[in-house]
């Protein structure tokens, strides 16, 4: 009996043993695609567009925990990744030591200011821009024809046209506060200009402990106190950090908003009618072309160092990077995001998604958004949201 238990036994794993390993081979030979702090939108447009253009393949597909820096869990995870799409910011540069070299080649048809923009150290080329979200204004038609604006090029004439649009409603300027991302968007437009980004020396602090009241660079302080004086003014809603995208839509559908300060996934969500009110200023940035530097969230694709991969899975991420960055790829996804392609020759089904591209290659630097530049995290990019919206709430008082 006891020979017979032995007997199975062996047998058991002689038959299992080869079954787990045949498993584990082709598992790890399996395409994976990993997604990072974008949001379920575009994680799923995407996946939609890879599986659409790349039906004969199969892939598999892993959202990282945006929680955690890229790094850590590029070691970690069981399955390897082929192919990653994230924003660009500390997080993927901190990650570049585990990413491949790309070809610079592919870098020829988008703008000097985003080609500058991703000279990395060594200049090592180990992300791709693919997409690419910027910040505007829009004013009210009769209000720009009464004044007969032109392009912002310094905080005094936003503010100028924010002072004058006063004068036909109260609260002129609508801004959604409450998204965390349009909040970054408009601390980064109002950094930029007054000639400064978050690489400055203080910042260092804040990234270790993000405290305003005890860590508060003063290139970030003056641009929040930018935002209260706007506050106090009258200019902006008194709850304007509280207002969401559907508060603001409301209020330019029903002629309660003057000036709208928007990104570009807000923007493509408004209705015709109501964008035909209004005329679009673009990004305000500096005259000084050596501080013209613009706050861009843009999508990048990258390709993690991945040594069990083999040829054939690096030949299929290598085919993916190719379509999403040739003209024709970056109008399907660009189109199904509603963000702005980042390919001079791409076309756009929405004209208006070509002027983010514009308005990019007129600067001299494509910025990542602050926190961005200071957060690895999301947890740590929500907890600098809120220490944001604590000193606007108080008006800055005890910082």
């Amino acid at each position: 009996m006891k020979k017979k238990s032995i007997l199975i036994t062996v047998s058991a794993v002689f038959i299992v043993f080869p079954i787990v390993f045949i498993l584990l081979f082709f598992n790890s030979k399996k395409f994976t695609v990993g997604f990072y702090s974008l949001s379920d939108f575009e994680v799923s447009t995407i996946q939609a567009n890879i599986n659409e253009i790349f039906p004969e393949e199969k892939v598999d597909f892993v959202v990282l925990d945006n929680s955690k820096n890229i790094e850590e869990q590029l070691i970690a995870l069981p399955k390897k990744i082929n192919l990653l799409f994230a924003p660009d910011g500390i997080a993927l540069r901190q990650a570049q030591t585990f990413l491949e070299s790309l070809d610079e080649n592919i870098l020829s048809k988008v703008s000097s200011t985003l080609r500058e923009s991703f000279k990395m150290s060594d200049d090592a080329l180990t992300c791709l821009p693919v997409a690419l979200e910027t910040f505007e204004i829009l004013i009210k038609k009769d209000i720009f024809n009464s004044k007969e604006l032109k392009q912002i090029q310094n905080l005094n004439q936003l503010i100028e046209v924010m002072t004058y649009s006063s004068d036909f409603m109260k609260f002129p300027v609508c801004l959604d506060g409450a998204d965390d991302q349009t909040l970054f968007f408009f601390v980064s437009m109002l950094m930029s200009l007054n000639g400064n980004t978050a690489e400055a020396e203080g910042f260092e602090l804040l990234k270790n402990e993000i405290n305003l009241k005890k860590n508060c660079p003063p290139e970030l302080k003056t641009a929040l106190d930018n935002a209260v004086e706007l506050k106090k003014k009258g200019l902006l809603h008194p709850e304007w950090i509280r207002l969401t995208k559907k508060d603001m839509q409301a209020f330019m559908e029903f002629n309660s908003c003057a000036v709208g300060l928007l990104s570009t996934t807000t923007h493509v969500n408004l209705s015709k009618e109501v964008l035909s009110k209004f005329r679009c200023l673009g990004t305000p940035q500096l005259y000084d072309m050596e501080k013209k530097l613009i706050p861009t969230r843009i999508i990048c694709v990258a390709k993690p160092v991945n040594e069990k991969s083999g040829d054939d899975l690096s030949a299929k991420a290598d085919k993916i990077i190719e379509f999403f960055t040739g003209d024709e790829g970056q109008a399907k996804l660009c189109n199904s995001l509603g963000l702005s392609p980042v390919n001079v020759e791409s076309s756009a089904s929405d004209p208006y998604l070509l002027l983010g591209r514009y308005w990019v290659a007129s600067a001299k630097l494509a910025n990542p958004t602050i926190e961005k530049m200071l957060y690895d995290n999301l947890k740590d990019m929500k907890l600098f949201a809120e220490e944001i919206r604590r000193y606007i709430l108080v008006d800055g008082f005890g910082y």
